[in-house]
C-alpha cells in the first residue's frame, strides 16, 4: 500500500483517483519527461523512473537514480507509471527493508539514534521500547500502530542496549499515513549507508 504522507495525494484508493492531477503534478507527470524528481513534502523522498518493462517508478532516499536499477537496494520500493495508479500497487522492495533495519542496529550501536536515546533516558523503568516511524507518531504514553513500529531496543538504567534491536516484522514502510519517516539521527545514518551502497553497486 501506498501513500506519501506529506503528499497526501495518496491517501486511499477511493481518495486517491479523485486526486490523480494532482498527484500527477507532484511526480506522475514529470517521468514523462524527467528521469528522477523530488517529493516536495518529503524530507528524503525521490521518484525515479527505471528501465523496466513494464515501466516501474522506484522510489528512493537518495537524490540520484540507482545504477542497478530496479535491482538496487537502494529503492525502498515500486510504483507502476500510469494514469490510475492506487495504493494497491505499491510493492516495497525487501531487500532496502533487510538494510534499513541493518543499518538501524548499526545506528544505534553508534549512538547516532539521538533522539531514540532521549526518549530512554526519560522512561521510568527498564524494558523494551518502541521506536516508531515519525509519520504518524502516537500520543504521548500510546503505543504506535503495529505498522508503525519500525522495531524495539531494550532500555536499562537510562540506557539503549543496541545489541538487543528487534526488528518489528508487521511494520510496513508505507502505509495510509506516508512513507517511512525515520527519527532524527537514524535518518541521517541511512541517508549515509545508503549512499555508500549505491557508490559500490
Amino acid at each position: 500500500m501506498l501513500v506519501l504522507k506529506p503528499l497526501s495525494n495518496l491517501c486511499n484508493p477511493s481518495t486517491l483517483r479523485a486526486r490523480i492531477p494532482s498527484l500527477q503534478t507532484a511526480a506522475f507527470r514529470h517521468v514523462r519527461t524527467y528521469t528522477s524528481s523530488q517529493d516536495p513534502s518529503h524530507p528524503h523522498l525521490y521518484y525515479h523512473q527505471l528501465r523496466t518493462s513494464p515501466p516501474l517508478m522506484g522510489l528512493s532516499f537518495l537524490p540520484e537514480a540507482p545504477k542497478k536499477g530496479a535491482e538496487s537496494r537502494t529503492i525502498i520500493g515500486f510504483l507502476p507509471v500510469g494514469e490510475n495508479v492506487g495504493l494497491e500497487d505499491f510493492r516495497e522492495n525487501a531487500k532496502f527493508i533487510e538494510l534499513m533495519q541493518s543499518e538501524i542496529k548499526a545506528g544505534l550501536a553508534t549512538g547516532a539514534g539521538a533522539t531514540v536515546e532521549t526518549e530512554a533516558s526519560a522512561r521510568g523503568s527498564d524494558g523494551f521500547m518502541h521506536i516508531a516511524d515519525g509519520r504518524n507518531l502516537p500520543p504521548p504514553g500510546r503505543i504506535p500502530e503495529p505498522h508503525d513500529i519500525i522495531g524495539s531496543v531494550y532500555v536499562q538504567s537510562g540506557k539503549i542496549l543496541p545489541e538487543t534491536y528487534e526488528a518489528q516484522p508487521m511494520y510496513r514502510i508505507c502505509t495510509q499515513d506516508g512513507v517511512c519517516v525515520l527519527p532524527y539521527g537514524l535518518d541521517e545514518h541511512i541517508l549515509k549507508a545508503l549512499q555508500e551502497v549505491a557508490d559500490k553497486e
